[in-house]
Protein backbone atom coordinates (compact mmCIF):
# COMPACT_ATOMS: atom_id res chain seq x y z
CA UNK A 1 0.00 0.00 0.00
CA UNK A 2 1.27 3.38 -1.31
CA UNK A 3 1.64 5.93 1.80
CA UNK A 4 2.88 8.79 -0.05
CA UNK A 5 1.70 11.62 2.14
CA UNK A 6 3.77 10.72 4.41
CA UNK A 7 6.67 10.68 1.81
CA UNK A 8 9.20 13.31 0.99
CA UNK A 9 9.74 14.87 -2.58
CA UNK A 10 12.80 12.85 -2.90
CA UNK A 11 10.96 9.63 -1.91
CA UNK A 12 8.11 10.34 -4.23
CA UNK A 13 10.61 10.55 -7.48
CA UNK A 14 11.60 6.88 -6.61
CA UNK A 15 8.01 5.91 -8.18
CA UNK A 16 8.00 7.46 -11.11
CA UNK A 17 10.02 3.80 -11.88
CA UNK A 18 7.35 1.93 -10.64
CA UNK A 19 5.17 -0.35 -13.32
CA UNK A 20 2.09 0.92 -11.84
CA UNK A 21 0.90 3.98 -13.50
CA UNK A 22 -1.33 5.38 -10.66
CA UNK A 23 1.33 5.70 -8.44
CA UNK A 24 3.41 7.24 -11.15
CA UNK A 25 0.81 10.07 -11.24
CA UNK A 26 -0.19 10.64 -7.97
CA UNK A 27 3.84 10.86 -6.95
CA UNK A 28 4.31 13.24 -10.05
CA UNK A 29 0.77 15.68 -8.75
CA UNK A 30 1.98 15.46 -5.10
CA UNK A 31 5.59 16.54 -5.97
CA UNK A 32 4.07 19.30 -8.09
CA UNK A 33 1.70 19.96 -5.52
CA UNK A 34 4.83 20.07 -3.22
CA UNK A 35 6.19 23.11 -4.90
CA UNK A 36 9.28 21.46 -3.20
CA UNK A 37 12.37 22.61 -6.01
CA UNK A 38 15.08 20.95 -3.75
CA UNK A 39 14.74 17.86 -5.95
CA UNK A 40 15.35 19.34 -9.36
CA UNK A 41 18.62 17.91 -9.39
CA UNK A 42 17.33 14.89 -9.11
CA UNK A 43 14.54 15.44 -11.16
CA UNK A 44 17.52 16.77 -14.13
CA UNK A 45 19.38 13.57 -13.52
CA UNK A 46 16.42 10.78 -13.99
CA UNK A 47 15.21 13.01 -17.15
CA UNK A 48 18.54 12.49 -18.93
CA UNK A 49 19.72 9.08 -17.17
CA UNK A 50 17.04 6.66 -16.38
CA UNK A 51 16.66 3.99 -18.75
CA UNK A 52 13.08 3.60 -17.79
CA UNK A 53 11.15 6.13 -20.48
CA UNK A 54 8.14 6.75 -18.51
CA UNK A 55 10.45 7.96 -15.36
CA UNK A 56 12.24 10.16 -17.94
CA UNK A 57 8.80 11.68 -18.60
CA UNK A 58 6.99 12.02 -14.88
CA UNK A 59 10.41 13.89 -14.25
CA UNK A 60 10.32 16.56 -17.56
CA UNK A 61 6.57 17.32 -16.54
CA UNK A 62 7.59 17.47 -12.87
CA UNK A 63 10.85 20.14 -14.05
CA UNK A 64 7.93 22.21 -15.83
CA UNK A 65 4.88 21.77 -13.22
CA UNK A 66 7.75 23.44 -10.50
CA UNK A 67 8.91 26.17 -12.93
CA UNK A 68 12.07 24.90 -13.05
CA UNK A 69 12.49 23.37 -16.94
CA UNK A 70 15.30 25.36 -18.75
CA UNK A 71 15.71 25.55 -22.38
CA UNK A 72 18.86 23.98 -22.49
CA UNK A 73 17.37 20.79 -21.30
CA UNK A 74 14.72 21.21 -23.95
CA UNK A 75 16.99 21.92 -26.61
CA UNK A 76 19.72 18.38 -25.36
CA UNK A 77 16.18 16.51 -25.32
CA UNK A 78 15.06 17.57 -29.07
CA UNK A 79 18.48 15.35 -29.69
CA UNK A 80 17.87 12.60 -27.93
CA UNK A 81 17.72 9.15 -29.20
CA UNK A 82 14.42 8.25 -28.35
CA UNK A 83 11.40 9.67 -30.85
CA UNK A 84 8.97 9.68 -28.01
CA UNK A 85 11.63 11.75 -25.75
CA UNK A 86 11.77 14.20 -28.42
CA UNK A 87 8.04 14.59 -28.62
CA UNK A 88 7.67 14.99 -25.04
CA UNK A 89 10.23 17.41 -25.16
CA UNK A 90 8.42 19.64 -27.50
CA UNK A 91 5.32 19.64 -25.47
CA UNK A 92 7.08 20.95 -22.66
CA UNK A 93 9.25 23.12 -24.16
CA UNK A 94 5.87 24.76 -25.42
CA UNK A 95 5.34 26.34 -21.67
CA UNK A 96 8.72 28.11 -22.00
CA UNK A 97 8.09 29.14 -25.71
CA UNK A 98 4.76 30.82 -24.50
CA UNK A 99 6.60 32.30 -21.78
CA UNK A 100 9.10 34.69 -24.19
CA UNK A 101 11.39 32.37 -25.01
CA UNK A 102 11.09 32.36 -29.10
CA UNK A 103 14.85 30.92 -29.57
CA UNK A 104 13.04 27.53 -29.62
CA UNK A 105 11.26 27.89 -32.31
CA UNK A 106 14.09 27.33 -35.01
CA UNK A 107 14.54 24.42 -33.23
CA UNK A 108 10.77 23.56 -33.91
CA UNK A 109 11.81 23.82 -37.35
CA UNK A 110 14.85 21.71 -37.19
CA UNK A 111 12.35 19.40 -35.83
CA UNK A 112 10.27 18.96 -39.00
CA UNK A 113 12.97 17.38 -40.64
CA UNK A 114 13.43 14.52 -38.02
CA UNK A 115 14.14 10.81 -39.31
CA UNK A 116 10.65 9.98 -37.17
CA UNK A 117 7.38 11.24 -38.88
CA UNK A 118 6.07 11.57 -35.35
CA UNK A 119 8.19 13.79 -34.10
CA UNK A 120 7.83 15.66 -37.54
CA UNK A 121 4.06 15.56 -37.30
CA UNK A 122 4.41 16.87 -33.46
CA UNK A 123 7.17 19.44 -34.79
CA UNK A 124 4.29 21.00 -37.25
CA UNK A 125 1.48 20.90 -34.62
CA UNK A 126 3.72 22.59 -31.92
CA UNK A 127 5.01 25.25 -33.99
CA UNK A 128 1.35 25.53 -35.27
CA UNK A 129 0.01 26.28 -32.05
CA UNK A 130 3.04 28.62 -30.94
CA UNK A 131 2.41 30.43 -33.95
CA UNK A 132 6.45 30.18 -35.09
CA UNK A 133 7.38 32.32 -38.11
CA UNK A 134 8.18 30.77 -41.58
CA UNK A 135 6.22 28.00 -40.09
CA UNK A 136 4.26 27.41 -43.71
CA UNK A 137 7.86 27.55 -45.87
CA UNK A 138 8.99 24.87 -43.29
CA UNK A 139 6.12 22.41 -44.04
CA UNK A 140 6.00 23.67 -47.54
CA UNK A 141 9.35 21.83 -48.01
CA UNK A 142 8.31 19.11 -45.81
CA UNK A 143 5.23 17.81 -47.82
CA UNK A 144 7.46 17.64 -50.82
CA UNK A 145 10.47 15.89 -49.19
CA UNK A 146 8.34 13.31 -47.44
CA UNK A 147 5.45 11.31 -48.34
CA UNK A 148 4.14 10.07 -45.21
CA UNK A 149 0.18 10.37 -45.41
CA UNK A 150 0.21 11.44 -41.62
CA UNK A 151 2.97 14.39 -42.82
CA UNK A 152 0.93 14.80 -45.86
CA UNK A 153 -2.57 15.05 -44.17
CA UNK A 154 -1.31 17.29 -41.16
CA UNK A 155 0.39 19.70 -43.20
CA UNK A 156 -1.94 20.35 -45.35
CA UNK A 157 -4.72 21.24 -42.96
CA UNK A 158 -2.21 23.53 -40.95
CA UNK A 159 -1.89 25.39 -44.56
CA UNK A 160 -5.53 24.76 -45.72
CA UNK A 161 -7.44 25.17 -43.16
CA UNK A 162 -11.07 24.26 -43.83
CA UNK A 163 -13.42 26.66 -42.41
CA UNK A 164 -15.65 25.20 -39.42
CA UNK A 165 -19.23 26.29 -39.86
CA UNK A 166 -22.60 25.62 -37.65
CA UNK A 167 -24.15 23.05 -40.14
CA UNK A 168 -27.12 25.05 -40.32
CA UNK A 169 -25.41 28.04 -41.58
CA UNK A 170 -24.81 25.86 -45.04
CA UNK A 171 -26.98 27.11 -47.95
CA UNK A 172 -29.44 24.21 -48.41
CA UNK A 173 -30.54 23.49 -44.74
CA UNK A 174 -33.96 22.59 -44.45
CA UNK A 175 -34.38 24.73 -41.17
CA UNK A 176 -36.68 27.02 -40.41
CA UNK A 177 -36.13 30.37 -39.52
CA UNK A 178 -37.38 29.88 -35.71
CA UNK A 179 -35.08 26.53 -35.07
CA UNK A 180 -32.15 28.88 -36.22
CA UNK A 181 -32.96 31.22 -33.76
CA UNK A 182 -33.02 28.17 -30.95
CA UNK A 183 -29.99 26.47 -32.29
CA UNK A 184 -27.84 30.03 -32.48
CA UNK A 185 -29.57 30.49 -28.20
CA UNK A 186 -27.96 26.83 -27.83
CA UNK A 187 -25.14 27.55 -29.23
CA UNK A 188 -24.67 30.76 -26.99
CA UNK A 189 -25.22 29.02 -24.25
CA UNK A 190 -23.16 25.89 -24.64
CA UNK A 191 -19.99 28.48 -25.38
CA UNK A 192 -20.72 30.04 -22.12
CA UNK A 193 -21.28 27.12 -19.90
CA UNK A 194 -20.21 23.95 -21.13
CA UNK A 195 -16.78 24.24 -23.53
CA UNK A 196 -14.97 24.09 -20.53
CA UNK A 197 -15.57 20.53 -20.06
CA UNK A 198 -17.00 19.31 -23.52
Amino acid sequence: KPKMLDESPAELIKHFEHPNGWWRDTAQRLLVLSQDRSVVPQLKTMVKNSKNILARFHALWSLEGLGALKPELIQELFKDSNPKMRIQAMRAGETLYKAGNESLGTDYLNLLDDESVDVAIQAMLSANILKVPTLDTGIKKLLKSNNAKGIQTIGVQILEPEEVRNWWEIPGSQISDVEKSKLEKGRVIFNELCVQCH
